[in-house]
């Protein structure tokens, strides 16, 4: 979503937010995502706190392995990868539970 996004640094937290009908909602509701594939990899600019994000549903986080041709030789399991290159300090970051 933000991957390779060197200027980008909004406030994308999930705090309630009110319409100016007055209904509330929450802002960047991540409670039913299943895969965040790189979402932050290489977003150099991007800092802020979203630890905070449900992560709970997300099983699917790859690290790929490739030849020196470049294809694709497997993949591992692992969120080590989420927001490789960006700024996000490990106190920042979605708490994921790590594949066994």
């Amino acid at each position: 979503m933000f991957e390779n996004a060197k200027s980008f640094n909004q406030d994308i937290s999930t705090r309630e937010l009110i319409r100016p009908d007055g209904s509330k909602y929450k802002a960047w509701d991540t409670s039913n995502i299943s895969s965040m594939i790189g979402v932050f990899k290489n977003a150099s600019s991007f800092e802020h706190n979203i630890s905070n994000w449900n992560v709970d549903k997300v099983n699917e986080s790859y690290k790929v392995t490739r030849d020196e041709n470049g294809k694709i030789t497997g993949s591992t399991p692992t969120f080590s990868d989420f927001a490789t290159g960006s700024k996000l300090t490990p106190e920042k970051m979605p708490k994921f539970i790590e594949p066994k």
